[in-house]
C-alpha cells in the first residue's frame, strides 16, 4: 500500500507558510502566499521546477508554477 503525506510548514528564514506533498518517489511543495506557487515537483531526485535558492525570490510569477483549480 502507498503512503501519501500533506504537511503545512513555517519558513524559518520567510516566515511564510509552504505545504509539502509527499507520496513514493515524489515531492511536491507549494507556497500560498505566492499565488499558490508549486514551486518544487521533485520525482525521485530529479527536481523539475527552477526556484531561487533564497525563498524570498519565489514572488508567484517569477519561479514556479501556480496552481489552478
Amino acid at each position: 500500500m502507498s503512503s501519501f503525506a500533506a504537511e503545512a510548514l513555517q519558513d524559518a528564514s520567510t516566515g511564510r507558510r509552504v505545504v509539502d506533498l509527499r507520496g513514493p518517489g515524489v515531492e511536491a511543495r507549494i507556497l500560498p502566499a505566492a499565488g499558490a506557487n508549486l514551486f518544487s515537483l521533485k520525482v525521485k531526485e530529479t527536481e523539475f521546477l527552477h526556484a531561487p535558492e533564497d525563498p524570498h525570490g519565489i514572488s508567484g510569477f517569477m519561479a514556479g508554477n501556480t496552481i489552478l483549480y
